[in-house]
C-alpha cells in the first residue's frame, strides 16, 4: 500500500471515528434532555396532584372544615371536647363510621384495639377507676354489645363512670330476626339503671343527648350507654360550624334513664 492510500484510509477512519463520537454525544445529549424533560414533567404532575389532593386531605384531617358532618363525626368530636384521650374497643361493621372518625382524629384521641369486647369494657372501667375520668368503650351490634356486659357490670358495682357506645342494626331490619338484631337498649336496662341508656336516631338527636349521657355517668358514677342505628351514623347535619358549636353546648336540664 502506497503512502497516499494509507493516508486516505486513515482519513476515512478518523472521519468514521468522529462521526461515531458525534453520534454517541448526540444520543447522550438527546437522552439527557429526554430524561430532564421527563423529570420536570413528572415533578409538575406530582405537584399538581398534591395540590388537588390537599383540600381533600385537609378535610380529612380537619373534619370541622366541612359543615355537613356526620353523626359519627359529632360523637367523636364530643369525646375530644370532653377531654377523652383514649377509647377501647374492637372494630365491627355497625360501628365502622365511628372508627373511621376516630382514625381521622388520631392526633387528638387514641383508639386501643382489644382482642375481645369484654376486655374493652374492663379496660374502660379500670381507666375510670384509676383516673377518675370518663372511660369509653365501643363495640358493634349484637354479640359485640353482649360481650361488653361483664366489664360494664364491673364499672357499675365499683362506681366507675363509663360510656359504652354500641352499634345497632338498620331500622329496616329491626324485628326481622337479623343476626345482630339484639335489643341492646333492653339488654342494658339493668347495667345502666339510674344513669342513662338511649338509642340514637340521628345527628340532631345526638346533639341533644350526648352531654346528658356524659354528665349522668360522671355525676352518678355508673354506666351510660348510647346505641347508634347503623344508618344514622352516616346521616349529615347541614349546618355551619358555628351553629354546630352553639348547639353542642345546649342540653336538656333533666337527666334520666330511658324506660
Amino acid at each position: 500500500m502506497n503512502p497516499s492510500e494509507r493516508s486516505s484510509g486513515d482519513d476515512r477512519c478518523a472521519r468514521a471515528g468522529g462521526n461515531s463520537r458525534r453520534e454517541f454525544l448526540g444520543r447522550t445529549i438527546r437522552g439527557g434532555a429526554l430524561l430532564a424533560a421527563t423529570t420536570v414533567l413528572g415533578n409538575e404532575l406530582r405537584a399538581s396532584a398534591n395540590q388537588s389532593e390537599s383540600p381533600a386531605n385537609d378535610s380529612l384531617g380537619n373534619p370541622s372544615s366541612d359543615a355537613r358532618v356526620t353523626t359519627a363525626d359529632l360523637m367523636v368530636d364530643k369525646l375530644v371536647e370532653w377531654g377523652v384521650s383514649v377509647v377501647f374497643g374492637l372494630p365491627g361493621d355497625k360501628i365502622a363510621q365511628i372508627l373511621d372518625a376516630l382514625r381521622r382524629r388520631h392526633d387528638k384521641i387514641r383508639f386501643v384495639l382489644v382482642r375481645h369486647e369484654e376486655g374493652a369494657a374492663f379496660m374502660a372501667s379500670g381507666y375510670a377507676k384509676f383516673t377518675g375520668k370518663l372511660g369509653v368503650c365501643v363495640s358493634t351490634a349484637g354479640p359485640g354489645a353482649v360481650h361488653l356486659l361483664n366489664g360494664l357490670y364491673d364499672a357499675k358495682f365499683d362506681g366507675a363512670p363509663v360510656l359504652a357506645i354500641t352499634g345497632a342494626p338498620p331500622r329496616a331490619l329491626i324485628g326481622t330476626r337479623f343476626t345482630q338484631g339484639v335489643d341492646t337498649i333492653s339488654l342494658y336496662d339493668d347495667v345502666t339503671n339510674g344513669v342513662y341508656n338511649e338509642l340514637i336516631t340521628g345527628p340532631n338527636h345526638l346533639l341533644s343527648v350526648a352531654d346528658v349521657a356524659r354528665r349522668a355517668a360522671l355525676a352518678r358514677r355508673g354506666v351510660a350507654h348510647l346505641s347508634f342505628l347503623s344508618t344514622c351514623k352516616r346521616s349529615r347535619l347541614p349546618m355551619t360550624t358555628n351553629l354546630l358549636a352553639s348547639m353542642s353546648n345546649t342540653a336538656p336540664r333533666q337527666v334520666g334513664c330511658r324506660k
